[in-house]
């Protein structure tokens, strides 16, 4: 199967239904999709081959939140592109993100819906899908970057290229396993620290060493809900007040 095949078998479903004269999609959660299907293709066919490949085995098998917010990510991508499709041959406004870069980003930000639907299944569950949509490209940005993205003072400023700018831009799908493992250690300390009011202070980006907190972190990974929910019982990312709960990794 070619890469354009298994973009075209990806979107079939993502959309099982569309309409043959307009083109327009809907969504396998009954919602219309934001492009018509040319240009959902066409976005498909942007990601690289291990992100659609782990999109095509991953999808049927995801959870209901899982599966909304990948479909979430893949609607942003093929907006991007319905916009370059608009836009191209036009001037662009100085300081604009040239809309290649932008494909760029929401490509990455599709990678990483993947990369971390089991972490955020396990720390989200079926609850608030509004802190599942917020809590992966910030926490991300800020494992990036080491600062939490603040929005334009003035709303004259292009909020679209802040929009894009807050996104982060490590395809963590493709990236070194030990920033990887690193990154979904930080998502998870970061959604509960917030989520439930949990002191946190030791946040350490990718560029320093990982704190006690996020190197425990990392060796639940695979078991991220029993994590969490030692963490809420005990309001507290103590490694030494949770050890004896969780016990030794396997």
């Amino acid at each position: 199967m070619t890469h354009a095949d298994e973009a075209h078998s990806v979107l079939s479903m993502l959309c099982p239904l569309a309409d043959p004269e307009t083109g327009i999609l809907m969504g396998f959660d009954g919602r219309l999709w934001p492009t018509d299907e040319p240009t959902a293709r066409t976005a498909l066919a942007l990601l690289p081959p291990r992100t659609l490949r782990t999109l095509a085995d991953d999808f049927p098998e995801a959870t209901p939140p899982a599966r909304r917010q990948i479909c979430e990510a893949v609607g942003m991508l093929a907006s991007t592109v319905a916009d370059s499709i608009e836009n191209h041959g036009s001037a662009q406004r100085e300081g604009t993100m040239a809309l290649g870069a932008a494909c760029g980003i929401m490509s990455a930000n599709v990678a990483n819906t993947l990369a971390y639907r089991e972490v955020l299944d396990g720390i989200c569950g079926d609850g608030d899908e509004d802190l599942r949509d917020t809590a992966l490209p910030v926490a991300l940005k800020v494992f990036e970057t080491g600062e939490v993205p603040q929005p334009p003072r003035d709303a004259r400023e292009d909020t679209e290229a802040f929009a894009l700018a807050s996104l982060p831009q490590i395809d963590y799908l493709a990236a070194d396993t030990e920033v990887r493992k690193r990154a979904g250690a930080f998502l998870m300390t970061f959604v509960l620290a917030y989520e439930s009011n949990v002191p946190y202070l030791g946040w350490t980006c990718m560029h320093e060493p990982a704190d006690p907190v996020s190197s425990f972190a990392r060796e639940h990974l695979n078991d991220p809900g029993r994590w969490a929910d030692a963490v809420r019982e005990h309001r507290t990312f103590d490694p030494d007040a949770l050890r004896p709960e969780l016990g030794p990794v396997e």
